[in-house]
């Protein structure tokens, strides 16, 4: 899978998480949602090849991209779309648990 797909997919997927988990629609929080992955996708993209190719095994890049991502975009929702901070990092992580469970199921029916 590129990148580009990656992240479309990520949007596809985190943007109706963080709607369900905040019960929200304001166009505020979509665009939060949206821009927060646009930020922090091409880092852990990258970031992850990259670990990848130093032979750091996979769950640990795993653990701590996913860690950073939730973390940032946690922020962005505290801040920007206004969540606070424990809210923002719960919205975060289920939207992030939900893309990151999907890659890895993407990533695991590859391998077969």
């Amino acid at each position: 899978m590129s990148a580009l797909a990656a992240l479309l997919l990520s949007i596809l997927i985190e943007v109706p998480v963080v709607v369900l988990a905040t019960r929200q629609r304001r166009l505020e929080l979509l665009l939060v949602a949206v821009g927060a992955t646009l930020v922090t996708h091409p880092f852990a993209w990258h970031g992850a090849q990259a670990l990848l190719a130093r032979d750091v095994p996979f769950v640990v890049v795993f653990v701590v991209v996913e860690v950073a991502v939730v973390a940032v975009e946690g922020a962005l929702y505290a801040g920007a779309a206004r969540l606070g901070w424990r809210r923002g990092l719960v919205v975060s992580f289920a939207a992030n648990a939900v893309s990151a469970g999907v890659g890895l199921l993407i990533h695991a029916a590859r391998l077969l």
